[in-house]
């Protein structure tokens, strides 16, 4: 046990990270509710279905220090992980669905081009003209992720690039 918690490199505090990451600022910590292990099915839509819990708050607290960022002009921000199953979507939808229930215009776009699932967590309607379609919440729209056969290749596509520009021009944020 002493040598399995010795070999161990994984932070697991706040003050680990910070110590690790000097000057870089924490903008937020998402706790682990186990009442939600029951009722995982609810946890890509937590900030909805149970805005109160220490997870719902944890995703608030996030909005609330990113929203000093977008104020400052950055609109775009990434969610990515290495591993699968990381919480890269949970994170991603929640943050989108936060941000919209503020009042802002958001774009959600799925670039997990292997096993996409965005679709599946938000049911979509009428598409906006630009490729991104309504979901059931106000202010949050999905951009799908698309079908293709090299990865690489279409996330380095001038066509990517110049269709996420544009997208720019009327959302407040967008999360990848």
């Amino acid at each position: 046990a002493f040598l399995k918690e010795y070999m161990d490199r994984t932070l697991k505090t706040r003050d680990e990270i910070s110590t690790l990451l000097d000057g870089l600022t924490l903008l937020g910590v998402l706790h682990h509710d186990e009442v939600l292990d029951k009722d995982s099915h609810l946890v890509p839509r937590i900030v909805m279905t149970n805005p109160n819990s220490l997870l719902g708050e944890s995703f608030k607290i996030l909005r609330s220090n990113l929203q000093k960022v977008v104020e400052a002009g950055q609109k775009v921000f990434a969610v990515s992980s290495s591993l699968p199953g990381e919480g890269k979507t949970t994170v991603a939808s929640n943050l989108a669905i936060s941000f919209a229930l503020a009042g802002k215009k958001v774009l959600l776009v799925d670039l997990d081009l292997r096993k996409p699932k965005l679709h599946t967590i938000f049911p979509s309607g009428e598409e906006k003209g630009t490729g991104a379609v309504a979901t059931d919440i106000e202010n949050l729209w999905l951009w799908k992720a698309p079908e293709v056969k090299d990865y690489s290749l279409y996330l380095e596509s001038p066509g990517f690039l110049s269709e996420l520009m544009k997208q720019k021009e009327w959302a407040d944020v967008i999360l990848l």
